[in-house]
């Protein structure tokens, strides 16, 4: 389990972007309609790397966890 003090140092840093998802999924669930949450999250998400290089010292690196799909004819 990571520990909370990285985790809340990432939440301050992105706080603006995670409040607005927030917005964002409450009307999502009210209204089924997703596709504004998605939106957010492809054209507005925070670069993984960036914010993962201190998670990434304590072997949480999200990297090993990332699935490719490769399609062979």
């Amino acid at each position: 389990m990571i520990a909370p003090e990285p985790l809340e140092a990432i939440r301050q840093e992105h706080e603006s972007f995670l409040t607005q998802l927030e917005a964002l999924a409450v009307e999502a669930i009210a209204s089924n309609d997703w596709s504004e949450v998605q939106d957010h999250i492809t054209f507005n998400a925070p670069q993984v790397e960036a914010s993962t290089k201190s998670l990434s010292r304590s072997g949480a690196d999200l990297s090993q966890t990332t699935n490719k799909t490769i399609i062979k004819d």
